[in-house]
């Protein structure tokens, strides 16, 4: 069976706090080529997210990755903090 490693990507990403909701919305919202969809919303002090493969609730400590693709475009996705920490390193 053929094994495959994955192509390293350089990404943006944004912890959410809890407290930072409106910083992070700002983010997405200034990254969208079209402002007629809102991909990030703020519910009863809960920040839902809009992903291509659905609607995710964002916890705190929750990490927002964007990423930009011929056929998606610019769109985000959370990731747990665990899975952030092992796959993605800081670079200056």
């Amino acid at each position: 069976m053929p094994k495959f490693i994955k192509k390293p990507s350089q990404i943006e990403a944004r912890e959410y706090t809890g407290k930072n909701a409106e910083e992070i919305m700002f983010w997405i919202g200034s990254n969208m080529t079209f402002k007629d969809e809102r991909p990030v919303q703020l519910v009863k002090g809960q920040l839902f997210l809009k992903s291509p493969e659905g609607e995710y609730l964002v916890m705190p400590y929750d990490w927002i990755v964007k990423g930009e693709s011929a056929t998606l475009g610019v769109h985000f996705w959370p990731v747990k903090p665990d899975y952030f920490e092992e796959n993605y390193q800081e670079v200056n």
